[in-house]
């Protein structure tokens, strides 16, 4: 842990003060959960369209001048500190999250500098947290949503950094740090509708099966909907001729394919396919290590 004046200039994703061991293809990095360690810190800097998972307990998490860039956390006992970024979207569970603070400002020793002010825009965040978001500076077209993934460690991960998902969830409460600070219209919340769960492409063992923090009772009913009409077009699917069945897989298949070559999705596919024959080495030369994509 440094002071950001320290940081270095190029992309950097990685888990410091842990044993995390990394994996890393293209521009997606998957840390391996590992033994919690609180002075661990999760660190993005820089980083342009990069999708970054550390599904495991950490100490503190910070992210700066961070562009199109995705970044899920597992749980951070401590502060989540963003600055400078835009167009990116953050799943986390953590106990305090700041957004944009000033230059200056020593990680994670409360030094204040009033200079070089950074701001966040077009920025996501879907948040577990028992305490209010604290907002610094002139910040826009912030999304707040409630927690919506999981995967199979969570729970444990939860307790490990001394957070519950029963906990009351301050995901939306916002605090203005300053008499300047973000007006109200720079914040909104993610309306239900436009609301869905995070899938994450990484299985293992362990004892969470689902999202275990409780949604609002909108953004659930919204999630019902969806899946109820998801449910209802299989049926219809499976009720089609074995011949229109065959020639609507070969349509929706060839316009899927598409659509991943013009999002350059197809790409990502590969870079996920290739970590799953790391993980999979790895776990051949250490059968112990369980995490599997």
């Amino acid at each position: 842990i440094f002071p950001c004046e320290d940081f270095p200039a190029g992309c950097t994703v990685t888990v410091r003060g842990s044993a995390a061991c990394p994996f890393i293809s293209g521009r997606i990095n998957y840390f391996e959960p590992t033994t919690f360690c609180r002075n661990s810190c999760f660190y993005a800097l820089n980083a342009s369209g990069v999708q970054a998972y550390a599904l495991q307990a950490i100490g503190h998490a910070f992210m700066c001048n961070c562009r199109a860039t995705s970044v899920i956390l597992g749980a951070v006992a401590g502060t989540l500190l963003v600055r400078d970024c835009s167009s990116c979207d953050v799943i986390v569970a953590c106990r305090n999250l700041v957004i944009r603070y000033w230059k200056g400002f020593c990680f994670p020793l409360f030094f204040f500098s009033f200079t070089h002010e950074r701001d966040c825009t077009a920025c996501k965040f879907f948040v577990l947290t028992p305490q209010p978001c604290t907002l610094f500076g002139h910040n826009t077209d912030l999304l707040f949503g409630p927690y919506n993934t999981s995967y199979p460690l969570l729970e444990t991960h939860l307790a490990e950094a001394g957070l519950s998902p029963r906990q009351r969830n301050c995901w939306r409460s916002h605090r203005l740090a300053t008499a300047t600070a973000s007006p109200p219209a720079a914040v909104r919340l993610i309306p239900p509708e436009a609301f869905s769960s995070f899938c994450i492409p990484f299985a293992g063992d362990g004892p969470t099966t689902s999202n275990p923090v409780p949604l609002p009772n909108e953004y659930q009913a919204a999630l019902a909907q969806r899946d109820a009409a998801v449910a209802a077009l299989r049926q219809r699917i499976a009720a089609l001729p074995p011949d229109q069945s065959a020639r609507l897989f070969r349509v929706l298949t060839s316009k899927y394919k598409t659509w991943l070559v013009s999002k350059h999705l197809d790409a990502e596919l590969d870079c996920l396919i290739d970590l799953r024959h790391q993980v999979d080495a790895a776990q051949s030369e250490c059968p112990t290590r369980r995490t599997v994509l």
